[in-house]
Order: C-alpha cells, then structure tokens, then sequence
C-alpha cells in the first residue's frame, strides 16, 4: 500500500475545503405518522475536495506519485491528513493543477478508516 509522499503538504489549505458526508439513512414515508427511518450503512463514506498549495518541487514530486505509484489515481493510498490518524483514501478524479507551483485541486473519498 502506497502513502501521501513526504514532503508534500499533508492538509489542505486552511478553511478552503469541503467535506462532503454520505447519506447513511434510509427515509420511507408511511401512510400516517412519522417517516420511518433506518441505518443503512455504519460507516460514512467522506468526500473532501480542496486545495492544497505546493512549490514546484512538490508539485513535481506529488505528480511523479500520482501517475507512478497510484497507477494515474486509480489505487488508493494511506494519508495521515493533518496528523488525525492514517485513513485510507481513493481519488475521485485526477488532480487538477492550477498553475506550475501552485495549487493542485484534490478531490478525495475515505474509503477505510
């Protein structure tokens, strides 16, 4: 299993992300009363999408990692994001580069906690 390469920032940029949680809650509307609710899944599938800034030797490194070791960001990976503990995550789409040394758009799904 690969992991988040080092010297590469290990979190987006600070208040500019988003994190999207799945659903896990099946809502049935009844004939009268309440709608019935039930859980559908005990885990909570994440999606997070932001920026993360990075130099042109990072940037350089983190494509190298994307295309080599994630095989083009179809494998996932561990990333310890922000030191709260090592989760395993997939992208959602290949990452986006905004400029050469600047901000690379990550869209990412928690897949195993």
């Amino acid at each position: 299993m690969t992991t988040w390469p080092t010297g590469i920032p290990d979190d987006f940029n600070s208040g500019n992300y988003r994190q999207d949680s799945t659903d896990t809650v099946l809502r049935s509307d009844v004939d009268a009363g309440p709608t019935k609710t039930r859980v559908i899944s005990s885990v909570s599938q994440d999606k997070l999408s932001g920026p993360i800034l990075m130099t042109l030797a990072e940037q350089a490194i983190f494509e190298a990692w994307v295309k080599t070791d994630l095989k083009n960001a179809s494998l996932s990976f561990d990333w310890n994001r922000g030191g709260n503990g090592v989760k395993k995550y997939l992208f959602l789409k290949p990452p986006r580069y905004a400029f050469p040394g600047g901000h690379v758009k990550v869209e990412i799904e928690v897949i195993a906690v």
